[in-house]
């Protein structure tokens, strides 16, 4: 079984703002067995969007939370929105805040030969602190990055908006998972494949 809640409210955006100048997101959800299988899952997450320094700039602050059994009989996968730069791992309860400020770099306004033009380059800098707790042991591990991401906002053929960047991510509880504390990513939206 899975349920699902979602709550989204905002202003209206100018076309040069990143995001809107006030705005939140709420997303709810329960997964659970619907046969004698012991497994449950619960995930709640929130975005809320506040005014920069300048009007085109956002701060967002995200928060998540999440629980599920520890009965080992099913795994439901893993939604969590984990700190940035680590592997994804899945504990009984883990719990994030992060903090985001988006702003421009430069309007290029060009294109190329109608296959695609760039409308914007925005940065983010941000930090997230995940806490998961293992129950078998009851201790809280700590899993802070901070860093920064480049967006390149693009329009391919003049009708696809696709926005691609660049992270990188310092770490700062990497000897807990093994990790280089330098983590560089290529971030790619879901909708390039469809």
């Amino acid at each position: 079984m899975n349920f699902n809640l979602s709550y989204t409210a905002q202003i209206q955006k100018a076309a040069d703002q990143i995001f809107p100048r006030f705005a939140q997101s709420i997303f709810l959800q329960y997964r659970g067995s619907a046969t004698s299988t012991l497994a449950h899952q619960f995930l709640a997450k929130g975005n809320f969007y506040l005014p920069g320094i300048f009007k085109t700039n956002s701060l967002v602050i995200d928060a998540a939370y999440q629980l599920r059994d520890t009965a080992k009989q099913y795994f439901f996968t893993n939604s969590f929105p984990f700190s940035r730069g680590y592997n994804d791992v899945d504990y009984p309860r883990m719990w994030k805040l992060g903090a985001n400020y988006h702003f421009h770099l430069w309007h290029p306004d060009w294109g190329f030969a109608n296959i695609v033009y760039f409308l914007r380059i925005r940065a983010n800098a941000f930090y997230d602190y995940t806490n998961v707790k293992s129950l078998r042991f009851n201790t809280n591990i700590p899993l802070r990055s901070y860093g920064a991401e480049i967006y390149f906002d693009t329009r391919w053929w003049n009708q696809q908006p696709i926005t691609f960047g660049v992270r990188y991510s310092r770490l700062i509880d990497n000897e807990r998972e093994g990790l280089q504390p330098n983590q560089f990513e290529v971030i790619l939206p879901v909708t390039i494949l469809y």
